[in-house]
């Protein structure tokens, strides 16, 4: 896994099942926005930019940059996370990996604080 290794895919722990139910029914989204949004997705799998890949492209982003992930993302699974820090030609000191762990694929709604509050610690820290 990636360089801050250790987590792992929600897919792979089934332990974490009852915890994932919790989430979508206590979330401050609706869980039906979920269910439409996968509905959607569906429906645009062939699009190019759901299937175009860049990552072996990642090494040239060198500011400073954080990622942001949900660990209950079942669109974009964490060990994508791991994947994309790890190929960020950002040096480490300057490159930072947020998981928010009662998130799925939009943190910035299941967490607004803690999503706020990160964002604004990397911007102070290189505006």
């Amino acid at each position: 896994m990636g360089e801050l290794g250790g987590q792992s895919n929600y897919a792979d722990n089934e332990d974490d099942t009852p915890q994932v139910w919790s989430y979508y029914f206590s979330s401050p989204a609706n869980p039906m926005f979920y269910w439409l949004n996968g509905l959607l997705m569906s429906q645009i799998d062939d699009n190019e930019s759901y299937t175009t890949d860049y990552s072996d492209q990642m090494y040239k982003i060198t500011v400073p940059s954080a990622i942001f992930w949900g660990r209950y993302d079942g669109i974009c699974p964490l060990d994508m996370a791991y994947d994309a820090y790890d190929n960020l030609g950002t040096p480490s000191v300057d490159k930072r990996l947020v998981i928010f762990n009662y998130s799925a694929h939009s943190p910035m709604i299941d967490e607004p604080d803690k999503f706020t509050d990160e964002v604004a610690d990397f911007i102070e820290r290189y505006r």
